[in-house]
């Protein structure tokens, strides 16, 4: 009625509390919360082509959340764009989530995926292979993306997650 545009559809979204840790995320809970945004939105995590991640920074918090995603995806996870804004703008605390909202409308809107700057490789995963997600480290455009999905963890193992995709 107002004229407004629509930006996207939330397609699906799930948070949990696993509670875990004050401070050292759950993997399980992690997954878990993304698997079941998938479950809600009826998608397979391969119509997922774009994550923006909670992604602090830290290699407590983010090699948590790379494992997480590469139970999720499987050997698909090479196929994701992982991008997390908090690398260009720092942690907002409670705003972070939102902001990340707003990245993930940007690269459905405008086919940009944010860059993680000066990203630096944790190494090897738990196999002792170096086979993580594909990270972002430059911005890049691709105008295929329909569908991203959005995470945000907090302190006592909050996690959520949502995915929005293109109208």
């Amino acid at each position: 009625k107002r004229s407004a545009p629509i930006l996207a559809e939330v397609k699906g979204v799930f948070q949990n509390s696993d509670s875990y840790h004050i401070v050292k995320p759950s993997v399980e809970g992690i997954s878990k919360c993304m698997s079941g945004a998938l479950h809600d939105a009826q998608m397979n995590p391969d119509e997922i082509r774009s994550l923006q991640c909670h992604g602090t920074g830290t290699l407590l918090n983010d090699q948590a959340e790379w494992e997480a995603i590469g139970q999720v995806w499987g050997q698909e996870r090479k196929n994701v764009n992982i991008a997390a804004i908090k690398g260009q703008i720092g942690h907002t605390i409670g705003a972070s989530g939102c902001l990340a909202l707003a990245a993930a409308l940007g690269t459905l809107s405008e086919g940009y995926v944010y860059p993680i700057p000066n990203y630096q490789s944790f190494g090897s995963n738990e196999s002792g292979k170096n086979d993580l997600p594909r990270i972002v480290t430059s911005g890049n455009r691709d105008p295929s993306i329909q569908s991203v999905m959005v995470n945000a963890f907090a302190f006592g193992g909050t996690n959520a997650s949502l995915i929005v995709s293109r109208m």
